[in-house]
C-alpha cells in the first residue's frame, strides 16, 4: 500500500523509486493506493473524497481489494501505519502470508497520540512480520509504543548526478500547502531575510491567502513531473512539523541537491 502522498501526482516516478526497482529485479510488485498508475502497477481504491470519511472508506475498500490481490502474493507492505500498515497486517494473517508496515511519521507523531488509534497501531506493530521506520528518531517511538525489533528503511532508487546551478539561489519545497508541513514558517522566515527566490510545488488549502501574503514566491500548483524543479533548485526546504523523513527527502537525495530541514 502507498499513502497518497507516496505517489502524490502519479507521474513522480522517484515517489515510486523502490517499486520500479524491485519491478527491475524481477519481482511481481502490485500497488493500491488512493490514485493509479498503470506504468508502475498501481492500482486506484475506491473511496470517498471527503475529510474523516476517505480513511474510513479507504480501508474498507483496500481490505477487500487486498483480499483478491494479494492471494498469490509473498509479503503484503504498508506505508504508514493507519490504515495501510492495519489492512496489511489483517489480511496477511487471513492469507497466512507474511507482513511489513513502515511507519514515515505522521502516524507515529499525530495518529499515535490519540488513544484509539495508539490501540490500533499498538496492535499492527505488534503483528506485523516486519516493522520498518523511516528514522533513528521514529524508531525509537515505535518502540515506546511496543517495544520489538526494528530496521530503518533504505531507499532502493538510484543516483542521477545533476549539473549544479552556479548561481543557484533558488529554494524548493514540495508537498500539501498545509500547516502541518510548515510552508508558512519557511515563507515569513525568506520574507524577513529577502533575496531568495522561492518555488513552491503542490496545493492545498493554505495556497491562497500565502499566495496573497507573499507575492515573492512562485506557486505553481500540483505538477506531473518534478524532475526539472528539483534539477533548477539549489536547496530543497522540508519544514514539516510532524515528518521526520518524507518522500519529499529521499526525491531530493536522488539528484544530490542540498536537504534543509
Amino acid at each position: 500500500f502507498q499513502a497518497e502522498d507516496g505517489i502524490r501526482d502519479v507521474e513522480r516516478s522517484r515517489g515510486l523509486g523502490d517499486v520500479y526497482k524491485r519491478q527491475e529485479l524481477g519481482n511481481d510488485v502490485q500497488v493500491i493506493s488512493y490514485v493509479e498508475n498503470r506504468d508502475y502497477n498501481v492500482k486506484k481504491v475506491p473511496n470517498i473524497n471527503i475529510p474523516f470519511l476517505r480513511g474510513f472508506t479507504f480501508f474498507l475498500s483496500s481490505f477487500v481489494l487486498s483480499l483478491f490481490l494479494a492471494r498469490d502474493k509473498d509479503i503484503i507492505h504498508g506505508h504508514y501505519l493507519l490504515p495501510q500498515g492495519f489492512v496489511a497486517v489483517l489480511v496477511a494473517k487471513i492469507l497466512k502470508k507474511r507482513s511489513a508496515i513502515t511507519a514515515h511519521g505522521t502516524d507515529i507523531y499525530i495518529d499515535a497520540k490519540k488513544p484509539f488509534l495508539k490501540y490500533i497501531i499498538k496492535f499492527t506493530l505488534k503483528e506485523a512480520d516486519f516493522a520498518y521506520g523511516v528514522s533513528e528518531d521514529i524508531v525509537r517511538e515505535m518502540k515506546k509504543i511496543y517495544n520489538r525489533k526494528y530496521e530503518i528503511s533504505r531507499y532502493l532508487g538510484g543516483k542521477k548526478k545533476v549539473k549544479e546551478k552556479k548561481d543557484g539561489k533558488t529554494l524548493l519545497f514540495v508537498g500539501n500547502l498545509t500547516k502541518s508541513k510548515g510552508i508558512d514558517v519557511l515563507l515569513e522566515v525568506v520574507n524577513e531575510i529577502g533575496g531568495i527566490d522561492v518555488v513552491v510545488v503542490g496545493d492545498g488549502k493554505l495556497r491562497k491567502k500565502l499566495e496573497k501574503k507573499y507575492s515573492f514566491a512562485n506557486f505553481v500548483g500540483k505538477v506531473k513531473n518534478l524532475e526539472p524543479f528539483y534539477e533548477g533548485a539549489r536547496v530543497t526546504v522540508l519544514p514539516s512539523k510532524s515528518e521526520s523523513f518524507s518522500i519529499t527527502s529521499l526525491e531530493s537525495i536522488t539528484p544530490r541537491l542540498i536537504l534543509s530541514k
